[in-house]
């Protein structure tokens, strides 16, 4: 997939330890992340947590097929990939891509799911 960021032989290897390190200090199969989330570049940028709180990756590595890719991904082009944007962390507009990608209703059901406190703004009909 073209939203992921390559990595030397060397630095694979490394980021295969890291993986099977961080999947175990959290509890769960980091792999799943690979599918909507850039791994290998959070890890190669110094693998920071973001500083909201809850314990999420920033933004910066949402691959547009993420539920919440954001104008804050390095993906958001704002022509092909149009990510889109929070509110502090108590609400979320998606852009053009959230809704081709996913469409209102899953969105929805996602955030009902995965973000009970952030409120969803749809774009009105």
């Amino acid at each position: 997939m073209p939203f992921d960021t390559q990595l030397s032989q060397e630095n694979e290897q490394r980021f295969k330890s890291w993986l099977a390190v961080e999947s175990k200090r959290r509890g769960r199969d980091m792999n799943r992340d690979l599918f909507d989330y850039d791994l290998r570049g959070y890890w190669l940028n110094g693998g920071h947590r973001d500083t909201t709180g809850r314990g999420h990756m920033p933004d910066k590595y949402k691959k547009p097929n993420h539920p919440t890719f954001s104008n804050e991904s390095i993906y958001h082009d704002g022509v092909n990939y149009i990510g889109g944007s929070w509110s502090g962390d108590s609400a979320f507009v998606p852009g053009a891509t959230n809704l081709q990608v996913h469409g209102a209703a899953n969105l929805q059901k996602y955030f009902n799911r995965v973000e009970p406190g952030v409120k969803l703004i749809l774009p009105r009909k």
